[in-house]
């Protein structure tokens, strides 16, 4: 059972590191929130208000930028979590799915299928969908955040106020939150069906070449 603890704690130190991608959530649904609550005090009946209003759609998305910026900044030991955690997890489905196949008898012990069972599916695959949890969180907020500004194109027919929209949603565009591990892969909802499709694929290799030995 010493093992399990181990896996445990390996397990609760990998999601220790994923604090910022939390953090990063939790801004980004400040920045909404905060958005709302200026949008909702402000009125449009003036120059002063719609100057008022713009300032404040402008400096969320400043704010947007700055997150962005720093995340940047400061994620490369999340990207080097995710990144380890796909090898280990690809590593130890392969290896564990194939030694079951090739000898059913290795799994006999009770201890052994539970820690297979815990190591592969708990820590191996929940880890990986800790990651594509917080960026879809996160992702949704900054749609949130692109519907909010859309709606003011509705509601004034003034050119430099719909100028300054158009240009804070283009940079919305322009720049999208997309979080990606070095450009090989982006942390997405399709993420975990592509690792484990990939493992499949590589388990039926692996089968087919040992037949052929």
């Amino acid at each position: 059972m010493s093992t399990i603890y181990c896996e445990i704690l390996k397990s609760v130190s990998f999601l220790s590191r994923y604090i910022i991608l939390e953090l990063l959530w939790n801004r980004m649904r400040e920045i909404r929130r905060n958005l709302e609550k200026c949008i909702a005090n402000t009125k449009m009946d003036n120059s002063t208000e719609i100057s008022e209003r713009i300032y404040n759609i402008t400096t969320h998305v400043k704010c947007y930028k700055n997150l962005l910026d720093t995340l940047n900044c400061t994620n490369f030991s999340v990207k080097l979590t995710i990144f380890c955690n796909i090898l280990i997890f690809i590593l130890e489905f392969l290896i564990h799915s194939y030694t079951w196949l090739k000898n059913p008898r290795y799994f006999s012990s009770t201890e052994t299928l539970f820690f297979v069972a815990f190591n592969v599916t708990l820590s191996g695959f929940m880890l990986l969908c800790v990651p594509v949890i917080f960026v879809e969180l996160t992702a949704w907020e900054v749609n949130n955040i692109r519907t909010i500004i859309s709606k003011q194109l509705m509601m004034c027919k003034d050119n430099w106020f719909r100028m300054k929209i158009q240009d804070c949603l283009t940079y919305m565009r322009l720049r999208p939150f997309k979080y990606t591990i070095w450009r090989l892969f982006s942390v997405d909802i399709t993420m975990p069906y592509s690792i484990l499709a990939f493992c499949i694929t590589y388990l039926i290799v692996i089968l087919q070449f040992s037949r052929i030995q």
